[in-house]
């Protein structure tokens, strides 16, 4: 079987380590960053099966970090997941949401068993 791979992206290490913890236990393969700039930079040579990222961090946000992970034709498919702080968010952000054929939007804080639920769906 493939191992699949995630990309991690939230500002807050103890996000990025929970996320990594939640997700190592179904054999994927995880790489974290902590700002969008950081998470292009390892799309740039490297595919994902999944991208997880924060919304609101310092340097490059995660929308701006999809928009331009959009850019690049081998990301077109990759199922994307925000998380978010702010439930309000969503509403405000339809269009860009709309753009980049966002596959989730979670809440933070979330139920383990959720996010672990949504990831697999978002893999198959």
């Amino acid at each position: 079987m493939k191992t699949r791979k995630a990309l991690i992206v939230d500002d807050f290490l103890s996000i990025r380590t929970v996320m990594k913890s939640i997700l190592i236990r179904d054999n994927i393969d995880v790489t974290t960053a902590e700002n969008g700039k950081a998470a292009l930079a390892f799309t740039e040579n490297e595919t994902f099966d999944i991208i997880i990222s924060d919304l609101d961090m310092p340097i490059m946000d995660g929308l701006t970090f999809f928009k331009e992970l959009r850019k690049d034709t081998k990301h077109l498919s990759t199922p994307l997941i925000i998380l978010t702080t702010n439930a309000a968010n969503q509403e405000r952000h339809k269009k860009d949401i709309e753009q980049i054929n966002l596959f989730a939007w979670i809440i933070k804080p979330f139920d383990f068993l959720d996010f672990r639920n949504i990831v697999n769906k978002a893999l198959k």
